[in-house]
């Protein structure tokens, strides 16, 4: 999701604080939906490259403060390194320590006519979340980031393996009862693909104007086609192409191509595109017989048909 912000006597030289324009949040690696940081009216919050590549000073800042209770991140200030005059300056904000203080204080000054956004995946299905984000700013659009449940919920076992290689198999960890089929949906990694149990508790909050979902796999296949929908979600000019993208046949995702002369591609981190483990065919299917009513459900929600059931 992301939020604007705005509060000093001159809006047009002076920053203030505002609230969000949006947040980003979903189901997929946030490296993903760094794309978005190459339109210069975006400002970040979060823990993730910005927009040094236009001259324009930005801020990066960890996330995560409206999950739970009234907590919300001290940062500390560094100044990096500026490429002469005022270009390439960035301001970052690290997340220290909690605090009690209000999110609202916690924006960034901005000017008029910027963006600020920040992005926590787990939002999305956080149930304290959309009630927070709501009390704060009703006006918030909101940028959620959804793909295949069954895939996403490897994904997620993979990443999990990585850290923690004794872990139980899939298998064991996606069934109460392997034998008669039966799911456990208290399980984290299938619990977050139950995308329109968690949707339900945001349209309490918001109406559905305000959300956008964007498929994880055409941010794949198509990331500018993906992300025009996205600037024009958020009212900005398309400026985001084809030319700002090559595929990495290695890692099997886009990259994201910087300005010209300012260095290399930003692409997929180390611990993105791991090898899935091998799942048993009959596991898989019964998972997507599992995930199939809420897919659907999902679909008439949103008015978009992801195609997660061929």
């Amino acid at each position: 999701m992301a939020r604007v912000t705005g509060g000093w006597s001159n809006p047009r030289i002076c920053p203030r604080l505002r609230d969000p324009l949006f947040m980003a949040e979903g189901a997929v690696p946030l490296d993903r939906r760094t794309c978005i940081h190459e339109e210069p009216r975006v400002h970040s919050l979060a823990s993730v490259r910005l927009l040094r590549d236009h001259g324009h000073t930005s801020i990066k800042w960890s996330g995560r403060y409206l999950n739970s209770g009234s907590g919300s991140v001290r940062p500390s200030l560094s100044r990096e390194g500026a490429r002469g005059g005022n270009q390439g300056k960035a301001l970052s904000l690290q997340a220290l320590t909690c605090l009690s203080a209000p999110p609202r204080d916690l924006m960034p000054r901005t000017l008029e006519g910027q963006i600020t956004m920040e992005k926590t995946p787990s939002y999305f299905v956080t149930r304290e979340a959309p009630a927070r984000i709501s009390a704060m700013s009703k006006d918030t659009k909101l940028l959620v980031v959804v793909r295949d449940p069954v895939t996403r919920a490897v994904s997620d076992y993979t990443q999990t393996l990585s850290k923690r290689p004794d872990i139980p198999s899939f298998e064991s960890l996606a069934f109460r009862n392997r034998t008669a089929g039966l799911v456990d949906r208290a399980w984290s990694a299938i619990q977050i693909g139950l995308y329109a149990e968690h949707l339900e508790r945001w349209l309490r909050h918001f109406p559905a104007r305000q959300l956008l979902f964007v498929s994880g796999e055409r941010l794949v296949r198509d990331p500018a086609g993906e992300l025009g929908r996205v600037q024009d979600f958020l009212g900005l000019k398309r400026i985001i192409s084809d030319k700002h993208f090559y595929f990495n046949q290695t890692k099997g995702f886009p990259c994201l191509k910087k300005a010209e002369g300012s260095g290399r591609p930003h692409c997929l981190g180390k611990t993105k595109g791991r090898p899935h483990p091998e799942i048993d065919g009959q596991v898989l299917r019964r998972l997507r017989d599992f995930y199939r009513p809420f897919n659907r459900k999902f679909y008439q929600m949103t008015g978009h048909d992801f195609g997660w059931d061929g």
